[in-house]
């Protein structure tokens, strides 16, 4: 990959481009599978850099006192940090070369789906601080400590189209698939959301979970038509369900 692909691919992983941007490098993925690998690579190297480093930033922050947290989490500059990303990787990358790879995926609504990988860590200001630390919970599994520091701010901001899709993503996770429905559908009714579209997948798969097949048809009819992330996965559970 050369240096050019790479700092797009971290502008677009780390939210830095504009709306028109995002939409145009997401019909770049759909059309090109070694791009999107490429972009699910790199998400993992910047993930596993990132929870470690976010912890040792909390810690500083919770015994100094006085940390600075407007700034991003120093992703390349920690060697030891970079040397763990790279083992992890290389584990993942030997595991996927020995999985016998499937011409279709198993769609079970009913069954596991794979959540959002959540957001890049960062750190802004310092009232941000709890929605970031429930980023880095919901991104090692630790759910009901994301739940117990997002709740708070919905309350505040209740048509937050981030929190809510979060939040909704913990409930569906978690199989509350009635509050993973409404909350997801909150998202889905802003157009303008980043979120849309993937709220849109996940409403209809909470849809077809809580036996509201009509309802998700509809959406997953509405995402088989137009290129996109979950193009072939929604053609895919249409097949399931007909």
């Amino acid at each position: 990959m050369d240096q050019t692909q790479q700092e797009r691919i971290e502008a677009y992983l780390m939210g830095r481009i504009t709306e028109q941007d995002w939409q145009a490098f997401e019909a770049k993925m759909t059309a090109d599978p070694h791009l999107l690998e490429a972009v699910k690579n790199h998400r993992q190297f910047m993930q596993a850099i990132e929870e470690t480093a976010f912890r040792e930033m909390i810690q500083d922050i919770h015994q100094e006192g006085n940390f600075d947290t407007r700034r991003s989490i120093p992703l390349y500059t920690n060697r030891r940090l970079l040397g763990i990303a790279a083992a992890i990787l290389l584990v993942m990358g030997s595991i996927w070369l020995f999985v016998p790879k499937q011409n279709k995926p198993s769609l079970d609504p009913y069954r596991s789906f794979e959540p959002d990988p959540g957001l890049p860590t960062i750190l802004g200001p310092t009232q941000e601080l709890d929605f970031w630390e429930g980023m880095n919970a919901y991104k090692l599994g630790e759910f009901e400590e994301a739940n117990r520091l997002w709740e708070p701010l919905l309350k505040n901001d209740p048509r937050n189209d981030t929190l809510l899709y979060y939040l909704g993503q913990l409930a569906f996770v978690q199989r509350q698939n009635e509050l993973a429905a409404r909350r997801l559908e909150q998202v889905y009714q802003q157009e303008s959301s980043v979120f849309h579209e993937k709220a849109s997948w996940y409403l209809a798969v909470a849809k077809l979970r809580i036996r509201e097949t009509p309802d998700a048809k509809i959406l997953l009819e509405k995402i088989a038509a137009k290129a996109g992330e979950f193009q072939d996965e929604a053609k895919a559970l249409l097949e399931l369900i007909d």
